[in-house]
């Protein structure tokens, strides 16, 4: 038999995202990642940023509670949400104005 995670594990992400879809009905929907895996961690990724801030407000996270996160040239933004044992990341790519433009 393999040594590999069995389904049953993720029924916290499972959870989770019906705990989100019960709360959050009306907000965007993303891409949900839940491995086996990381059976303690959902990735959310949003399409658009107007959709990250439509979660943030809904959440009610302060604009200083998201996280940037740089990789390289590449920037995302992110909040990291507990839900029950299980932490749902929710995040999108951000296009990071430069000093230039932003002038």
């Amino acid at each position: 038999m393999s040594n590999a995670p069995k389904f049953k594990e993720q029924a916290g992400q499972f959870s989770a995202l019906r705990h989100l879809v019960e709360k959050y009905p009306d907000l965007p929907s993303g891409y949900v990642i839940c491995h086996g895996i990381t059976s303690g961690s959902i990735s959310l990724l949003l399409d658009r940023l107007a959709e990250f801030e439509a979660w943030r407000e809904a959440l009610g996270v302060p604009p200083e509670g998201v996280n940037l996160v740089t990789h390289g040239r590449q920037h995302s933004v992110e909040i990291l949400l507990p839900v029950g044992d299980v932490v749902v990341r929710l995040w999108t790519v951000a296009e990071m104005l430069t000093v230039e433009v932003a002038a």
